[in-house]
């Protein structure tokens, strides 16, 4: 008999224990909860999600009007939030996530403050007008030369604005890049020569696609990976291709509709 009482108290105990532990998990610390919210203004709506107190940016939807700033017409300047606030509490804005800004064709100009430690793919893709993407100075992770945006240490080209203002429609890569991001500097129509660093290891897919104005580009020797349709609808480039001896297969359409391609060489000595 005491034997079974015994149990019936080691099973209670158990069943208690098991309680306490999942009352502690549901009420855990803030910074493991996760939020979604939005925020508006005269320039459209933010979409956002909290996590480990910190924000990111998902989504702009510049034809999405909110009330905190008042409404207002869509301007074509939009600065990102330093910090959002969510029931009371305050969040910097740490990161803008994939295709954030997508698709915005009216936006011409991006301001990204120094919170932001981590910029996804795609960002600013198909937003014809862009011109400039600026960068806090004082940023430890990111930089802008001439609206031109890159990483901290120019190491990786990661977008030129499709409507950006170069001189000449020449446009010479910082020496120091190894990588240029996919979709870097699809459809800028200013772009008719580029000079790329003998440094450089990557080319990212979609990389120049539909730089329509491009006639001229260099191809590094050193170059150890190109990526699908880095070149893809590039109909004035008219260049002799060196395929460089790292490559060993050349990547699906990287040169697809570009009819004024004079030869392709493929590992060349």
């Amino acid at each position: 008999q005491t034997k079974k009482i015994m149990n019936k108290s080691s099973r209670i105990l158990s069943i208690i224990l098991m309680l306490v532990i999942a009352t502690v998990a549901w009420v855990s610390p803030k910074d493991d909860d996760f939020f979604e919210g939005k925020f508006g203004g005269p320039i459209g709506m933010y979409y956002y999600y909290i996590e480990d107190n910190e924000a990111v940016i998902t989504n702009f939807n510049a034809s999405e009007k909110g009330s905190a700033n008042g409404g207002g017409a869509y301007e074509s300047e939009v600065t990102i939030p330093s910090s959002v606030t969510y029931e009371g509490e305050t969040y910097p804005v740490v990161g803008i996530q994939d295709f954030a800004f997508y698709n915005c064709p009216d936006l011409v100009v991006v301001n990204i403050p120094n919170t932001i430690q981590t910029i996804g793919q795609s960002v600013f893709r198909s937003c014809p007008k862009l011109t400039r993407i600026n960068v806090a100075q004082d940023s430890p992770f990111y930089h802008s030369i001439d609206g031109i945006l890159y990483d901290k240490f120019n190491k990786e080209l990661i977008a030129l604005p499709a409507n950006a203002v170069i001189a000449d429609g020449k446009y010479n890569l910082q020496s120091t890049v190894t990588s240029i991001r996919d979709y870097a500097m699809t459809g800028c129509k200013q772009l008719q020569a580029v000079t790329l660093p003998t440094g450089l290891k990557k080319i990212g897919k979609y990389a120049f696609s539909g730089c329509t104005n491009l006639i001229s580009v260099n191809i590094p020797s050193g170059l150890t990976e190109v990526g699908e349709y880095a070149f893809n609808n590039c109909q004035k480039l008219a260049i002799d291709v060196v395929i460089p001896n790292a490559i060993q297969v050349i990547p699906d359409a990287l040169f697809q509709n570009c009819p004024k391609i004079k030869s392709v060489t493929l590992h060349s000595e």
